[in-house]
């Protein structure tokens, strides 16, 4: 099970994980009920982008989610059809996403133990058939904690996967809440949002750069902004570039090379200008985008001076 709260990304990190099975000759199923006009037009083609892949995957997504029922007449059905799709590839299949947990259960009561457990061995039988993996995508209540709905979707899932964001630099990070056949990972996984084309591609990162990014994310308090343009000698009308002002914002790393360098600062001035763009930081900047410019407010003067 891989969830979290709404709008953190989990269904672009399921479609990145999705993919990577599919570039190693295994075929992958993708169920996305809600949003796959938007996955198969812009973020799949953007994550081929990001990646250089140019063949054909083997990679399947659909918008019929098959309903649990006490028959089991549409679950069967799901797995003809994957059965046939993949035999034409020529392919065993690698992985199945169920995108969202609520679409799967339309009839039945995600609080209830016992139709959680229908939906269970529902996906376990997926998992019987095709030696699989099988992923159901799931979200969290209004708290943000714990995944919604019965207690059985925890204990009966071999995996948990917990996914994070942090929205205004595009950072999400992947917990493993359990593991079932091994130690829980000590350290999370960690994605950087990139927009490429009209879609939304996420690429795994390293620790070090997740923290960077978060990092980042701190630069909005004026505090910070202030401190950091008082050093570039930026009062107004003297302005600095976007590119500057990230310069002096990113923290210098020991050893670290001119590309990690530019990396870094590219993240932060991407964290500043999507700032901008929402809204904050309003007075430090005129003008969007390359020709944004920064500078330390002008301060008022009172009435009368």
């Amino acid at each position: 099970m891989l969830y979290g709260p709404s709008g953190h990304y989990k269904s672009f990190i399921a479609l990145n994980l999705a993919a990577a099975v599919a570039q190693q000759g295994k075929c992958a199923f993708y169920v996305a009920a809600e949003g796959l006009s938007r996955m198969a037009r812009h973020d799949y083609p953007a994550w081929k982008l990001a990646n250089a892949e140019e063949r054909k995957l083997p990679f399947f997504m659909v918008e019929d989610m098959p309903v649990v029922t006490d028959s089991g007449d549409d679950y069967n059905a799901f797995a003809d059809s994957i059965t046939r799709r993949a035999r034409e590839e020529s392919k065993p299949v690698g992985i199945i996403f169920l995108d969202t947990l609520n679409n799967a259960m339309l009839g039945l009561e995600e609080n209830s133990a016992t139709d959680a457990a229908k939906m269970i061995a529902a996906c376990k039988a997926l998992k019987r058939t095709f030696k699989c993996t099988v992923v159901v995508v799931h979200h969290t209540p209004a708290d943000g904690k714990d995944p919604r709905g019965s207690t059985a979707f925890y204990a009966g899932f071999d995996t948990v996967l917990k996914v994070i964001a942090d929205k205004a630099v595009k950072l999400a990070t992947m917990f493993v809440k359990k593991q079932k056949t091994a130690e829980e990972r000590e350290h999370p996984f960690h994605w950087e949002g990139k927009k490429i084309g009209t879609g939304l591609a996420f690429m795994p990162i390293e620790g070090k750069q997740a923290r960077l990014m978060s990092e980042a994310s701190d630069i909005y308090s004026a505090k910070s902004i202030s401190r950091t343009l008082v050093g570039l000698k930026a009062f107004d009308p003297v302005t600095v570039s976007t590119h500057v002002l990230a310069q002096a914002l990113t923290p210098q790393i020991q050893n670290e090379t001119i590309e990690q360098r530019n990396d870094s600062v590219s993240r932060v001035q991407r964290a500043l200008g999507a700032a901008a763009k929402a809204g904050k930081l309003s007075g430090y900047f005129e003008g969007l985008g390359a020709g944004m410019r920064w500078s330390l407010p002008a301060p008022v003067k009172p009435e009368g001076q």
